[in-house]
């Protein structure tokens, strides 16, 4: 179930006085596509365009709160915001690698460390965040985090004191707290609002309009006007989504399609662990065959004797069951077995049918979400992997551009004007900003899928120049220039040993090894003759 199934129109067009209106045939009248019929078959099926505006407004609440609530009670929801942040945020984040060149051209080593070391800084827990409590990489994770939830994800930075030491801070603001339902024509010179943020006349934005800390309700009630919100300048909000309409001015949960299918097989799941419960006990029940003259003799009697559920002690029998143990049962009551045998046999079909949906829904492959592997070989599996990661690529790149560069520009303008970026102490000037801003972002990658056959074929692009070795390095995850100066240090090391060149050039190109045929115990100045017993 998706977004558009919330809306039903009539498939027919309606006549003023409420009748359907007959359309005569006319040949050559017949639609050209299926999918535009009118029929029995699609009365449900809308057949009127609606705006993304009005969608977002009547529905984007109601789906962000299923999101939120199947991610707290349904295991695959939790397992997909889980993969997200795994696998486009990573366990170290997305690494800033500075690539500011001197004038003759070259990287500047010192700026560059000395911008890497004020972002390091920057980062930590108590400088970023201006609850002094989140990291750099704890925001970046909750920020994709609620854009894969809830649709979106709204950062305001804040400058000053009050948010952190550093005078630059950011602060995570709940995207439900900006009321969906606010909107309002000719608003300060010619603006407008929609969905709780106001657009000058080309549609850039222009302010946000958020609930401040004494009414978190109103965003969520539909109270007030523009009045009774706080009006965030757009220069200090962060607001990212990816948009799927044009002119779609709010985000929509990533698994908006899926919602319902997952509903559905959590409620399934509930109902056939319970039917499987029930029939692990192996309950039953006792029934009367008949009765004598004399109980129904008693029967008047025993009236006043009965309990609140309208039974007597004589027509009530309990036993307690024990395992491997029979029992005889007085004259007039038979046993009936009770023995439910689902789940059977088509539970688990049909549940991997239903996920595999789920999954393609929310763009992962079925083993990712559910874990399940007993269906893959080596060559579905590596295909599977390869076509994620490229889509974590893809995501990475859109997270860079939304957060990253846009956190560090104003970032890099604060540190450079309070001087928090300083070589052998004297701080980087400001003239020198464009010069700055020459960085690289390096997302997560991951290990080879089989490392013998990927290396090699790396190693054969790299001979053939379809690839150069900072190519191969970046698709590690490494910095070609953090790898190389590793190199040259391990040289310069082995140098200060008493390694010949020769030997560290076979260590370097991994040849470092007796030649066929060489005999370990032989001595190198017999050419290769058995070494003699002195």
């Amino acid at each position: 179930m998706g977004v558009f199934d919330f809306f039903k129109r009539s498939a027919e067009p309606v006549a003023p006085s409420g009748k359907t209106r007959l359309i005569p045939f006319v040949p050559g009248r017949k639609r050209f596509f299926d999918a535009a019929k009118h029929d029995l078959r699609t009365q449900s099926w809308p057949s009127t365009p609606v705006h993304i505006d009005a969608i977002l407004k009547m529905q984007q609440r109601t789906m962000v709160a299923r999101s939120r609530e199947q991610y707290a009670n349904n295991d695959y929801v939790k397992n997909f915001i889980r993969i997200i942040k795994r696998n486009v945020v990573g366990s170290k984040g997305v690494c800033l690698q500075a690539k500011v060149l001197d004038s003759k051209g070259k990287l500047d080593a010192e700026v560059n460390r000395a911008i890497e070391d004020a972002w390091w800084r920057w980062g930590k827990p108590g400088n970023c965040d201006v609850t002094g409590k989140l990291s750099w990489l704890s925001i970046e994770k909750q920020f994709i985090a609620s854009v894969a939830r809830d649709g979106e994800a709204i950062l305001r930075v804040v400058y000053g004191k009050n948010g952190s030491p550093w005078g630059f801070s950011l602060q995570v603001i709940d995207p439900q707290r900006i009321p969906i339902w606010l909107e309002l024509e000719n608003h300060n010179g010619g603006n407008f609002i929609r969905n709780g943020i106001e657009f000058n006349e080309f549609g850039r934005h222009v302010a946000y309009y958020v609930t401040d800390k004494d009414t978190p309700d109103r965003a969520y009630q539909g109270m007030g006007g523009p009045d009774n919100f706080k009006r965030i300048p757009a220069e200090q909000i962060i607001h990212e989504f990816i948009p799927e309409f044009v002119s779609q001015k709010r985000g929509i949960p990533w698994a908006s399609s899926a919602l319902w299918r997952l509903n559905m097989i959590k409620g399934f799941e509930q109902a056939a662990v319970t039917s499987a419960r029930v029939g692990a006990s192996k309950m039953g029940f006792f029934t009367r065959e008949f009765e004598t003259p004399e109980e129904l003799a008693d029967q008047a009697v025993n009236q006043d004797c009965q309990d609140e559920s309208g039974q007597t002690e004589d027509e009530r029998y309990i036993v307690d069951a024990e395992p491997g143990t029979w029992e005889a049962l007085p004259i007039g009551w038979k046993a009936q077995s009770f023995d439910p045998q689902y789940p059977n046999g088509e539970f688990d079909p049909f549940n991997k049918a239903m996920l595999r949906g789920a999954s393609a829904g929310m763009g992962v492959s079925y083993h990712s979400l559910t874990n399940d592997l007993t269906d893959v070989n080596f060559s579905s599996i590596r295909q599977g992997a390869l076509d994620e990661r490229d889509e974590w690529m893809s995501l990475q790149e859109w997270l860079i551009e939304s957060l990253h560069d846009k956190v560090y520009e104003k970032w890099l303008n604060y540190a450079l004007l309070a001087g928090k970026i300083t070589v052998a102490g004297k701080p980087l000037p400001y003239s020198n900003i464009e010069k700055y801003m020459n960085v690289s972002w390096q997302g997560r990658r991951w290990s080879w899928i089989d490392p013998t056959k990927d290396v090699k074929a790396a190693v054969d692009s790299v001979d053939k120049l379809l690839r150069s070795p900072g190519d191969v390095i970046r698709e590690q995850g490494r910095d070609p220039e953090e790898v190389w100066a590793e190199y040259a240090r391990d040289i310069e090391n082995m140098k200060n040993a008493g390694l010949s060149d020769d030997l560290i050039m076979k260590f370097i190109s991994g040849k470092a090894q007796t030649e066929p045929g060489a005999n370990a115990d032989s001595d190198p100045g017999d050419e290769g003759s058995p070494r003699k017993n002195k």
